[in-house]
């Protein structure tokens, strides 16, 4: 009986987890490559090519699309602001954590808000962006304090900010392709 049980049981957790981690052959928004996947629940820095790649890859699964009103990416966790679904007015705050948990209460939001589709972003340029971003801003030892994705009705942006000590800081925006629109030296 005992046997049954735990054949079946193991057999259950290969359909559920098996075939569902096997069967992972996507390749990021940019085409590239797949990333290496990470653990569930594992942090992701999300300051680097594959860590942006493992984080759109678990968005996607959590809401079955990539749009949102914005990102900001961090060391080992990202915020995110995307709408409620079916209630165009309304937006919620989330964490990222390896997984996603909401962070706030839902708020008002215009239903015309722009948002940003994630998928568009060309992950190994604004990978390269981030690497480069120290040297760009004249502050090369300094550090990445956050990677800000916006909505725009313009055209989205993605925003490198740099950061040395207290006193200096600095930023290159680009768009999600990784075109540089603007350098602000520290």
């Amino acid at each position: 009986m005992a046997a049954v049980v735990l054949l079946g049981g193991f057999g259950f957790g290969y359909l559920l987890f098996g075939r569902a981690a096997g069967s992972d052959q996507s390749t990021s928004a940019s085409g590239s490559t797949p990333a290496q996947p990470v653990a569930s629940g594992e942090p992701v820095d999300t300051l680097t090519a594959d860590g942006i790649r493992e984080f759109l890859h678990r968005f996607e699964q959590e809401f079955r699309d990539t749009t949102a009103d914005d990102v900001d990416l961090y060391r080992d966790d990202a915020v995110v602001v995307r709408v409620i679904s079916g209630q165009p007015h309304r937006s919620q705050r989330w964490m990222f954590t390896g997984g996603f948990e909401p962070w706030t209460e839902p708020t008002n939001r215009d239903r015309d808000q722009a948002t940003v589709d994630l998928a568009q972003l060309e992950v190994d340029r604004i990978g390269q962006l981030i690497a480069d971003a120290p040297r760009m801003v004249g502050l090369p030892s300094g550090r990445i304090d956050r990677v800000g994705i916006r909505a725009s009705n313009a055209e989205p942006r993605v925003t490198v900010y740099v950061k040395e000590g207290d006193a200096y800081k600095g930023w290159v925006t680009a768009t999600l392709r990784g075109e540089i629109r603007d350098v602000q030296a520290a």
